[in-house]
């Protein structure tokens, strides 16, 4: 019996076993690292949006309050309120106020700002890969006369499409991938 030519029919049954195992293993690293950088983007944006909440919020009560203690320094009798300290900015809104920070306005500059963040971190609106984003503020059951809820959540989703190499294999063109983020402001 002769051993010549044996190695070269392990090296052809092994090398396309060694080759779909290396294959695999990029795929699975590409997608952990993608799937990564979609959820650092998503909750980016959440925070960028609830941010732009947050800021109106505060020029609000502080604006009011200014206003207050003007007014209140021309009358003689008149007992003026300092502006709140930021730990305490929720207490000080109206029921106007809350009205104000849900309203379509407010809610097209959050979303317009999450997609502003999105688009600088390389996942804009318009690319093809991207299947949808979905921007939800405030909260779904959200109600201003509802003194239950504490809090102002924005919530960002984003599903995306991500090539692999085992595309042929798998009969698939692409993975999908998904990720939600939320970031959430005390209102109350």
């Amino acid at each position: 019996m002769r051993n010549k030519g044996q190695i070269i029919v392990m090296i052809a049954i092994l090398l396309p076993v060694v080759l779909v195992l290396l294959a695999l293993s990029i795929d699975a690293g590409r997608l952990f690292i993608e799937r990564d950088r979609l959820t650092r983007a998503a909750q980016g944006a959440a925070d960028a949006g609830i941010s732009v909440v947050a800021e109106r919020m505060v020029t609000q009560v502080v604006l009011r309050q200014t206003t207050v203690a003007g007014i209140a320094g021309l009358l003689p009798t008149s007992v003026t309120t300092p502006t709140p300290p930021l730990s305490d900015l929720p207490a000080w809104l109206t029921e106007e106020d809350r009205i104000t920070l849900v309203s379509p306005i407010n809610q097209t500059a959050a979303a317009s700002e999450a997609l502003t963040y999105m688009d600088l971190n390389g996942y804009p609106e318009d690319d093809p890969a991207i299947r949808s984003i979905q921007i939800t503020y405030p909260q779904p059951g959200y109600r201003v006369d509802d003194h239950e809820i504490t809090t102002l959540r924005m919530s960002v989703g984003i599903r995306r499409a991500t090539a692999i190499l085992l595309a042929g294999l798998l009969h698939r063109s692409s993975a999908i991938l998904e990720a939600e983020a939320h970031s959430s402001i005390p209102q109350r």
